[in-house]
């Protein structure tokens, strides 16, 4: 009845008795009531792993400290299909190159930055001792050693912002006990308790729990737990530490190294007075310790010269006699193994250069840090819109992607091949090094070739007499056509037609999210892609008409025609 009523009082949040600093974990499991006990001690694994093993602290700090790097901010989602498109890619493993550029592609059409009250502050600062970075590296840390993080997300509980998050914290993944639900199937996480504190439960939506996966099912629930990946190297690890101590022990312990003597039949026969061989020993000695004439730099070279044959016998065993040195390496190797690190970048030199090292380097990030970084989002947003007071709202929380250089191509090799290419307009070009598009229609043009480059437009090439071959001028004026009960009318795609004939330079700016539909009616009227423009409301498409320097604008829209009648000519179209 003991252990039923402390899971009631876990439950109903009243105090637990604290369980004594240092004593081993609770070991019943029961569903529904207590807590959820694991067989794993985990503190091991941070005692008896990554706090003396330093194979093992190398190969978890590369990730740690790889995942520190970004900046974490809140954005709005102007695009959903861009924001699938770039969710599925950044789920990929170990994506590739193409794949990151075409995501970034994605992520720039798909995200906008905006202030989400408390929110971005604590992106920032989420508690009084560790930025949002540390917070994010400390808690990958837990994971990569015990399996498993526990973020609580501590929030207010009366006010305009009840429900929402003030201070994020870790909670030690090693001391967390999982209180699960009934005896039903599916086993589920109702919340998390750390015994050594009092009063310490913690309700499930209050708490990030990310995990690695745990195939070790069981009735009582234990799976429930994140499985270390120490846990599939135990044995290696227990090797390696006791191959560690036994080269520290020999290392702190040594004595001689060997025992020189006389191998000769007649000192062991006593053929030699006791006396002399005494004698002869120490004048051995003597040349052999201290400023003897057998040691030292000033005597490389000489010959020694004794009066009688000597033997040597070494004493103990040597680290390449116990093989420790070759089992470190193969240590090294498989730990870095089990992380998915590569194992340059934990001291394997016998294969490092300069390439793989680069390519290590960049391995690191798509196969350790940024799986990490993309599960602990993926948590991080859920919780945001299931438990943590946004739900409902146009918010998503994401890292910055420009601080993993290794990722990015290299943009001076880039540059040199996208030079040679033909009739590239400069925003295509800068979409290949994946830089930003310049919202400007003439870097949307060709441009020739020249000392100094020019729009295909400007350029005044040579007059030939191609005669009957009409010489078509671009001096016309800026004319647009709304799409949506304009240019979509038979009316408005004549009206087009005509100021296209007229030599006029058209462009379509509708108030659309999207271009889809525009684009194909552009076609068949000679307008280039580049200018079409899907605004998204009709102020951002006021506001594109003035920045385009537009002479006249046709629209169905008055109020529209009202604003832009400030600055430049208006037409009112009506499908009639």
């Amino acid at each position: 009845m003991g252990r039923i009523k402390d899971a009631w009082d876990a439950l109903t949040k009243k105090a637990v008795p604290m369980m004594p600093i240092g004593q081993p974990f609770a070991s019943y499991n029961v569903v529904g009531g207590t807590f959820v006990g694991i067989s794993d001690n985990r503190t091991n694994y941070i005692r008896d792993g990554y706090q003396v093993n330093d194979i093992l602290y190398s190969t978890i700090k590369l990730i740690t400290d790889k995942v520190s790097l970004p900046e974490w901010t809140t954005y709005k989602v102007v695009d959903e299909a861009s924001f699938k498109s770039y969710q599925g890619l950044m789920r990929k493993k170990d994506i590739s190159t193409e794949d990151y550029k075409k995501a970034m592609e994605y992520r720039q059409k798909a995200l906008e930055p905006v202030y989400v009250d408390r929110l971005t502050e604590l992106l920032r600062y989420p508690n009084d001792y560790e930025t949002f970075q540390d917070l994010v590296a400390n808690s990958t840390g837990w994971k990569l050693i015990t399996g498993g993080r526990c973020v609580w997300a501590q929030s207010l509980d009366m006010g305009a912002n009840a429900g929402k998050p003030f201070m994020f914290h870790n909670l030690p993944y090693q001391e967390v006990n999982i209180i699960a639900s009934a005896n039903m199937f599916p086993i589920v996480e109702e919340g998390y308790m750390i015994p050594v504190l009092s009063d310490a439960f913690f309700p499930k939506c209050e708490v990030l729990h990310d995990k690695f996966q745990n195939y070790d099912w069981d009735v009582n629930g234990s799976h429930l737990y994140g499985m270390s990946p120490l846990k599939a190297a135990l044995r290696r690890l227990s090797r390696s530490n006791s191959a560690i101590k036994a080269s520290a022990a020999m290392l702190e312990n040594q004595g001689v190294k060997g025992v020189l003597y006389m191998d000769d039949p007649r000192v062991m026969n006593g053929g030699y007075d006791p006396m002399d061989t005494r004698k002869q020993v120490e004048a051995v000695k003597s040349k052999l310790v201290g400023k003897g004439e057998w040691v030292g730099s000033d005597n490389w070279g000489r010959i020694g010269v004794s009066g009688y044959k000597l033997g040597w016998q070494s004493v103990g065993l040597s680290p390449v006699d116990l093989s420790i040195i070759e089992s470190e390496k193969w240590d090294l190797k498989r730990f870095a193994s089990v992380y998915g690190v590569p194992a340059q970048l934990v001291g394997d030199t016998e294969t490092a250069t300069y390439n793989n090292v680069r390519e290590a380097e960049k391995a690191l990030t798509t196969r350790c840090a940024m799986p990490q970084l993309v599960s602990f989002r993926s948590h991080l947003n859920r919780k945001l819109q299931t438990c943590w007071g946004y739900e409902g709202q146009n918010v998503f929380v994401d890292f910055d992607h420009t601080v993993f250089t290794e990722l990015q191509e290299d943009v001076a090799e880039k540059s040199s091949w996208i030079k040679d290419l033909k009739a590239l307009s400069p925003n295509e070009q800068r979409m290949l090094l994946g830089l930003e598009r310049i919202d400007d229609p003439m870097f949307d043009e060709p441009w020739i070739t020249t000392q100094d480059g020019m729009p295909l437009s400007e350029y005044n090439a040579p007059q030939v007499d191609l005669a009957p071959i009409k010489m078509i001028k671009s001096e016309g004026e800026k004319v647009s056509f709304d799409y949506d009960g304009v240019l979509s009318t038979d009316k408005g795609k004549e009206e087009a037609m005509s100021e296209i004939e007229d030599g006029s330079t058209v462009y379509i700016i509708s108030a659309r999210s999207d271009k889809e539909g525009m684009l194909g009616t552009a076609k068949k009227l000679g307008i280039p892609a580049s200018r079409v423009f899907a605004t998204g409301s009709n102020k951002a498409k006021v506001e594109k008409i003035k920045s385009l320097g537009i002479d006249k604008h046709y629209d169905n829209n008055p109020d529209v025609i009202d604003a832009i009648n400030e600055f430049t000519e208006g037409e009112l179209m009506n499908e009639d």
